[in-house]
Formats: structure tokens, C-alpha cells, sequence
């Protein structure tokens, strides 16, 4: 399983953490979906807007995470989509 890191501009962000509906956040869970990947909050709990913005997206087939970065990144309201390194032992 690869995970992504992602942030999103401010509307849908706020949208996606408080698990409403709106057109550009529907637009991110449906390219999610596709690809059979979840979402949720990187900061949970966090009442810093900023920190809000960042999300963690799980990708059950690593084959298919770089493809689901790069479709992120081609939508408006992602600032950021990139796959998180494994960590390196001790």
C-alpha cells in the first residue's frame, strides 16, 4: 500500500474534512474512488486552517498511486499531491 500526501485549496478542503457535498470535492473523491483509494484528514483534530488543508490518501495497489498523484495534481484545487517515501530503518 502507497500513501499520498495531498493539499488542497481551502473550499474543498474544509469540505472533505467535514464530509460534505460540494462540486470540487466530489470531483477529488471520484478520481479517488476510481482508483480505490481513501482519504482523510493528515492533521485530524487540528483547528489550525492551514494544517487542515492536508490530506492522507491511501492507495491499496502501489502500481496505481503515481498515476493517482499525477490526476490529483492536474486537478484546480490541489496544491500539492506527491507519494510518501517509505521511511528508512535505524
Amino acid at each position: 500500500m502507497k500513501e499520498i500526501i495531498a493539499q488542497f485549496s481551502a473550499e474543498p478542503s474544509q469540505a472533505l474534512q467535514n464530509n460534505e457535498t460540494n462540486p470540487i470535492a466530489t470531483e477529488i473523491l471520484s478520481v479517488l474512488s476510481g482508483a480505490g483509494a481513501s482519504i482523510e484528514p493528515l492533521h485530524s483534530g487540528s483547528d489550525d486552517p492551514r494544517l487542515g488543508r492536508y490530506f492522507i490518501i491511501r492507495v491499496p495497489e502501489d502500481e496505481k498511486a503515481e498515476d493517482l498523484a499525477r490526476r490529483l495534481r492536474s486537478l484546480e484545487p490541489t496544491e500539492a499531491a506527491y507519494i510518501k517515501p517509505h521511511g528508512e530503518a535505524p
